[in-house]
C-alpha cells in the first residue's frame, strides 16, 4: 500500500514537517526525519507502521477505521 496524501499531509501536520523531503517511505515503514531548530543533524521524529499511521490518523480525524485495519 502506498504512503497517501492525506497521510502524508496527517504526518507532516503532526510532526511540522516537509510532506515530501521529511517523510520517508520503505515498504510498510515510515519514518518522519526532520531538522530541528537547535540543531545540525537531522533527527529522528517518528517511525512506525503503515496500519498504525492508518489507526492515529482515524483516531485523532475521528473517522471510521475500514475493517481491514481492524476495526470492530
Amino acid at each position: 500500500m502506498p504512503l497517501s496524501k492525506e497521510m502524508r499531509a496527517y504526518l507532516a501536520s503532526r510532526y511540522d514537517c516537509d510532506p515530501h523531503k521529511e517523510i520517508l517511505f520503505d515498504g510498510d515503514a515510515v519514518s518522519v526525519i526532520a531538522m530541528l531548530s537547535d540543531g545540525n543533524e537531522p533527527e529522528q521524529l517518528f517511525a512506525g507502521y503503515l496500519a498504525d499511521i492508518e489507526r492515529d490518523m482515524h483516531r485523532d480525524l475521528g473517522t471510521e477505521l475500514p475493517n481491514e485495519l481492524g476495526a470492530t
